[in-house]
């Protein structure tokens, strides 16, 4: 592409890629560089000029990002660089190629959007989000979070999360914040300091999780500070708790459903939100549980395994008389400590059988048993699907079966796999008597 002093521009050469690129032809464009400009969109255009003319006057190289629309109608994002030099005549020349980068630029746009959707449903949230990394430092929070402490989220980021904690709470929320890394989730009462130093109670949940190699705490804050200052029965204090975190969690879900709405029946895309439903279903239904009943840290697992089930099913669409689920449960009541990473260990189960382990036609049957023998639970999964090996499972690069092998490991259970006509695993843990949620 040659610029010269007057102003005029000329193609010198364009290659045959110009016809798959732009659908026109080299011919077409040599003849006159109008029908080049008329592709470039009405509000990109007068940028690309500026950027071709401040590059001509520095005589640096040209880069920029601009989109075009072809004689079909296809929008198309172009990157083009080129490198200038000065001709004899003043003309300035650039040996420019283009890339067409819509595919990049369409997945930029899903992840900004998935981006944008996070952070207005943790906005829309009551009560304080956050994410730290494990230097126990805030690289995400909420609204409620800057606007109680006085900063914005660029402010707080890098800021260790225990410098907004009165100096008499600090060496229990420390103490909480490793327990989070040993056991995998914590509930802690604490006191916060706002950003002109007044006092906030405030009932915090931390949750483990890693992410590319690194470990994360999620963390969720309800302030309490009415209920302590009016010294409100500690049980009611508990189960407004439990309700607001199960509510929060119903929004989240209600949220992903409606993502789900929008995507075609068949589209493979609906499976991740929907397996991102039922995680969030399985910890929901466990903070129900507790609201509904008369103790705050022990679970009917018998009604909870049964009503999980059905959410699984009623969620992935499985028809109920495809399937035969059997369910052998004692009314046993277990700790919160050890029912959350249970419940969700069983729903990534449920979740894997429902989708892969049947064959179109095959009548499938899964079938689940609970025993304890003093303070060790015994558990058993199978189903008559086509299953697979030890190896697959616990070495998966799915997320789901990663997430199973990571809950088998947060409840420190041994377990055994056997995969003679269909999948079986059996595994072991034993009851916690200590923890921040263990019935005391």
């Amino acid at each position: 592409y040659r610029l010269h002093p007057d102003g005029n521009e000329e193609l010198i050469y364009a290659s045959k890629g110009l016809k798959e690129l732009r659908e026109i032809s080299p011919e077409q464009a040599m003849k006159s560089t109008d029908v080049i400009w008329s592709q470039v969109a009405d509000d990109h255009r007068e940028k690309v000029r500026r950027s071709i003319e401040e590059s001509a006057e520095n005589m640096t190289s040209w880069n920029h990002t601009f989109k075009i629309q072809t004689p079909s109608g296809r929008q198309k994002w172009i990157y083009a660089r080129g490198v200038s030099r000065r001709l004899e005549d003043g003309s300035v020349q650039w040996d420019v190629i283009e890339h067409d980068i819509t595919e990049q630029k369409q997945l930029e746009e899903q992840v900004d959007r998935q981006i944008t959707l996070l952070d207005h449903i943790l906005d829309s949230l009551p009560g304080l989000f956050f994410i730290a990394d494990e230097e126990e430092t805030f690289t995400r929070v909420n609204q409620h979070l800057e606007q109680l402490f006085g900063l914005s989220g660029d402010q707080l980021q890098g800021t260790n999360v225990l410098a907004f904690v009165a100096p008499r709470e600090k060496a229990g929320a420390k103490k909480a914040i490793q327990k989070i890394y040993t056991e995998g989730y914590v509930e802690h009462e604490t006191i916060l300091l706002d950003g002109d130093g007044r006092e906030h109670h405030y009932y915090i949940c931390g949750t483990y999780f890693e992410s590319d190699g690194r470990e994360y705490i999620l963390g969720n804050g309800i302030n309490i500070t009415d209920r302590v200052e009016v010294e409100e029965e500690n049980s009611v204090l508990l189960q407004e708790v439990h309700h607001r975190v199960k509510n929060n969690l119903a929004i989240i879900s209600g949220v992903l459903s409606m993502e789900i709405d929008e995507l075609p029946s068949g589209s493979q895309d609906r499976l991740p939100l929907e397996r991102s439903i039922n995680r969030i279903h399985a910890i929901a239904k466990v903070h129900e549980l507790l609201y509904q009943s008369s103790s705050f840290s022990q679970v009917n697992v018998s009604e909870y395994i049964s009503d999980l089930a059905q959410t699984v099913m009623d969620t992935l669409q499985a028809e109920r008389d495809t399937f035969d689920i059997q369910l052998d449960i004692p009314e046993l009541q277990m700790n919160i400590n050890e029912v959350i990473p249970l419940g969700m260990l069983i729903n990534e189960l449920l979740t894997n059988t429902l989708k892969h382990a049947f064959s179109d036609h095959q009548q499938g049957l899964i079938a689940m048993e609970i025993t304890k023998h003093q303070e060790t639970y015994k558990v058993t999964y199978r189903d008559n699907g086509r299953g697979f090996d030890r190896t697959d499972f616990e070495e998966s690069k799915t997320l789901g079966l990663n997430i199973a092998n990571t809950l088998l490991q947060q409840l420190q259970a041994d377990y055994e796999i056997d995969t003679d006509g269909g999948f079986e695993l059996a595994f072991t843990f034993g009851s916690k008597k200590k923890g921040s949620h263990a019935n005391m």
